[in-house]
């Protein structure tokens, strides 16, 4: 059975609330599930800018997280996650199986 962590009560009261990403490691990969399209029909609004920001605040969550579980100071977190994140980013990875679905 999966373990699916806490849906943050914000999101259960509101009833507007959509999930953007579930994220898993599971049959040792990583998998996900991704909402892509959510702002196809928003006008004025960038899709790709739209997930930059939504990684980017993950990012922050994720820094947070880490300090305060590790007693690290928070920014000292967030640059190191900044700089693996590109490094990550930079290297040549194999294409990622899946696909789109409705």
């Amino acid at each position: 059975m999966a373990k699916e962590l806490q849906i943050p009560p914000p999101a259960t009261l509101d009833p507007n609330g959509v999930e953007m990403a579930r994220l898993w490691i599971a049959d040792r990969g990583f998998h996900c599930t991704l909402n892509v399209g959510m702002y196809e029909n928003v006008p004025g609004l960038n899709e790709t800018n739209a997930w930059a920001v939504i990684i980017g605040d993950l990012t922050q969550h994720v820094a947070n997280g880490l300090s305060q579980h590790y007693g690290r100071p928070r920014e000292e977190v967030r640059e190191e996650l900044s700089a693996l994140l590109a490094e990550q980013l930079a290297k040549a990875t194999p294409p990622s199986r899946g696909g789109m679905v409705e």
